[in-house]
């Protein structure tokens, strides 16, 4: 196994050269590298400025390299920059884990196979949600980034480059594995096992109550979630919605808005960001349903957790949940973009607890064994082939 590894994550880190902070789940997911490795050089965008960093590491094994980036179309400024930086800093290590999706990781399969360096390519999202739907992007900047971005034809090229080219989902490896390329299909985690709850009961007593978890931006579509809980309670239905995740503020505002326009403000509640942990888990294990309307999706971290927690879930059929869910079997898989489906679905799980005894004991199933302890031992060895592969190519 190689073990001399890095990885480029833009993950707005704080890092003061001692000590790496940022979201809980990405330092889980560096510090279980680090049980392996006895080199990780982390290239990663670097931002003391934020809130939400909730966990921190100092590892002798930990290097940080940071990463300059702005926005999307900054990216190809800043490009020069990234070049230099991968440029001076990619001696020792024996592959490189790519875990984006943006202009400037492109450049970096041909440099590293120039050096006999494996390259692991990640799509974790889908880049044409991320160019068309962001709220604080308007007009014709939509359209130029849509130009400069060209994902189909920078994919194709990078897939011919790295070694190895993974998707977060079989729907983004059947969107962007064009022209013959190769890929596999991967499940992120991030969960520990004591994230794994055992399965609750099934019954509803008095309210119900709903849950989504996800960073609230518009390809969440947490509106129509708010539209189907609204008919509902129409219905004289006592239920909750219970809404955790923080976001972009345009968007963040419209749903809080939209809640006023419905008068559902005593229905529906927002949490804001909670961390991995105690606080979120008991959001997962004090719910009744999980509801999960994303119009696009790469590996959603909060479909697996919900599943971890035996919890009945509504999904759309997009990112991971086709490689996860089973409809009417594990979940409840409604298409994107109707309210009338969710609510149905919401409907069939409150009136049928044999149905929700079913989902919930699949979806924990489906969930079993993904931890991310075994998540990173098989990054490694896809790292170990990727490495193999460039050092024997001449």
């Amino acid at each position: 196994m190689k073990d001399r590894i890095g990885i480029y994550a833009l993950w707005d880190l704080n890092w003061d050269g001692t000590t790496l902070a940022g979201l809980h789940c990405h330092i889980r997911y560096i510090r279980h590298f680090l049980n392996h490795v006895s080199k990780l050089k982390l290239f990663t965008s670097i931002n003391g400025n934020r809130s939400d960093q909730d966990d921190c590491i100092s590892h002798p094994n930990l290097e940080v390299i940071p990463v300059p980036w702005g926005s999307f179309t900054g990216a190809w400024t800043h490009l020069p920059k990234v070049f230099s930086v991968f440029s001076a800093n990619l001696d020792n290590i024996d592959a490189l884990y790519i875990r984006l999706f943006d202009p400037c990781a492109w450049m970096l399969g041909p440099l590293c196979n120039r050096r006999k360096i494996g390259t692991v390519f990640h799509i974790v999202g889908d880049p044409i949600a991320g160019i068309y739907e962001r709220s604080d992007w308007s007009g014709p900047g939509k359209l130029f980034r849509r130009i400069l971005f060209l994902p189909e034809e920078l994919l194709t090229w990078n897939a011919v480059q790295s070694q190895v080219l993974l998707f977060s989902g079989s729907d983004l490896k059947q969107r962007y594995a064009v022209r013959g390329s190769h890929g596999e299909v991967i499940i992120d985690s991030v969960l520990e096992e004591s994230d794994f709850s055992y399965p609750k009961g099934n019954s509803l007593h008095g309210c119900t109550t709903v849950l989504f978890v996800g960073f609230l931006r518009p390809p969440k579509r947490v509106e129509f979630l708010i539209e189907a809980v609204g008919m509902l309670i129409s219905e004289d239905r006592n239920i909750k919605l219970r809404i955790v995740g923080s976001g972009e503020e345009r968007y963040v505002t419209y749903l809080k808005s939209l809640v006023s326009e419905r008068n559902l403000s005593k229905s529906v509640e927002f949490i804001g960001y909670l961390p991995m942990g105690d606080g979120l888990n008991k959001e997962y294990r004090t719910a009744d349903i999980f509801a999960f309307p994303s119009a696009t999706e790469g590996a959603a971290r909060s479909l697996l957790e919900a599943a971890a927690n035996s919890l009945p879930i509504i999904t759309t059929n997009v990112g991971s949940a086709r490689d996860l869910f089973i409809d009417g079997e594990s979940a409840l898989i409604v298409p994107p973009n109707d309210p009338v489906e969710i609510a149905i679905a919401l409907r069939r799980f409150i009136e049928d607890p044999a149905l929700r005894k079913k989902c919930m004991e699949n979806a924990r199933r489906s969930a079993g064994g993904r931890s991310v302890r075994t998540h990173v031992k098989v990054i490694l060895e896809y790292l170990n082939r990727a490495s193999e592969i460039a050092r024997s190519n001449v």
